[in-house]
């Protein structure tokens, strides 16, 4: 009877495991592999500026950190963001940034408040240069990312 508590206990371990296709909630959005490449590159762009910010306000060097800010920002000097973007979703921006076409209207629900807490941190930093309330621009920004990474991935 000892002997077959191991092997009972493995068969209810594997019954009890998810499958691969329900281990992830997350939706999962379809692209190609140049596509996800992109979107990749982007979001190692955005952490750069998320660092950049963060480092800047931890020197109390404000210029730098709303400077940092304007390359996720709204129509500040990030690629893709400008004028001639259509509805943000790569329309008129060009061979870069085709990646949006491939995202779902819900991933904008959180990018679009992202990118506006950037401004808020650069429209900050050209006036009245409150630390703590870069900060928590800064903060809302980075909960949306956070919440955009728990609602999609990429799909296999």
């Amino acid at each position: 009877m000892l002997n077959a508590l191991p092997s009972a206990l493995l068969v209810l371990a594997l019954a009890a495991a998810p499958s691969p296709e329900t281990a992830d909630p997350r939706a999962p959005v379809l692209m190609t592999p140049a596509q996800q490449a992109e979107l990749r590159a982007e979001m190692r762009r955005h952490l750069e500026t998320v660092q950049a910010v963060l480092a800047a306000l931890a020197a109390d060097d404000i210029e730098a950190a709303g400077e940092a800010a304007t390359r996720i920002g709204p129509g500040g000097g990030g690629a893709g963001h400008g004028q001639g973007q259509g509805q943000g979703r790569g329309q008129g921006g060009g061979p870069r940034h085709g990646f949006r076409q491939a995202l779902p209207e819900a991933w904008f629900v959180h990018a679009r408040p992202m990118h506006q807490q950037f401004r808020r941190i650069a429209d900050e930093a050209r006036g009245e240069g409150d630390r703590d309330r870069m900060l928590g621009a800064l903060a809302e920004a980075t909960a949306h990312c956070n919440a955009c990474h728990a609602s999609f991935r990429l799909a296999d």
